[in-house]
């Protein structure tokens, strides 16, 4: 981005026909690109970032982590996650669950967690969503915790470089299975 109003834009610059220019006092006059932009360069799956087909660029912002139930409720799933911050069986935790009746929590372990054997994970994390669906309210109680089996990374694009989960790459990954998930009679699963 450069700011055209600032003492550094210079018109005769040779700048790329997809360069985006601002008029703004909140840029820095910065330019970030080198002028030579790919369509990749610019998309930013956070931000929804992109150039539609006629070339128009679209920056629609972060979408909203918060999620709705199939029972009209708004589901926050950072606030759902913290109650398991302190198991030390478990990596990474990602509450979802967008049209379903309840969340469900997709799961990774931790080494510690996968150490013990399966059946003694499956019992403690019973007894831990029991806990934690005891101080929830009826709409936010996780009806099923997964342990999905890959490890959640940059490269499968799960993860961000600031190890941040990709919601919409879990919802792009999972969702599928949601539904026989949150169905399902057990209320602690390893993905098959």
């Amino acid at each position: 981005l450069v700011d055209s109003s600032s003492d550094e834009y210079d018109s005769d610059d040779a700048y790329n026909e997809r360069d985006m220019f601002t008029r703004t006092h909140g840029a820095d006059g910065a330019d970030v690109g080198d002028g030579n932009r790919s369509d990749d360069d610019v998309s930013d799956e956070e931000s929804h970032i992109f150039f539609d087909k006629d070339n128009y660029l679209y920056i629609t912002g972060r979408v909203a982590d918060s999620f709705k139930t199939s029972k009209g409720k708004f589901i926050e799933p950072l606030t759902l996650e913290n109650h398991f911050g302190n198991i030390k069986e478990l990596e990474e935790v990602c509450v979802t669950g967008l049209g379903l009746p309840q969340p469900i929590a997709l799961a990774q372990l931790s080494e510690i967690g996968k150490a013990l054997p399966k059946e003694e994970i499956i019992g403690l994390m019973e007894d831990k969503l029991s806990e934690i669906n005891a101080t929830l309210e009826k709409y936010k109680k996780i009806s099923t915790l997964i342990f999905v089996k890959e490890e959640w990374s940059e490269r499968n694009k799960i993860m961000g470089p600031t190890l941040k989960i990709k919601r919409g790459n879990v919802e792009n990954m999972y969702s599928k299975n949601y539904k026989s998930w949150h169905e399902a009679p057990n209320t602690v699963l390893f993905e098959k």
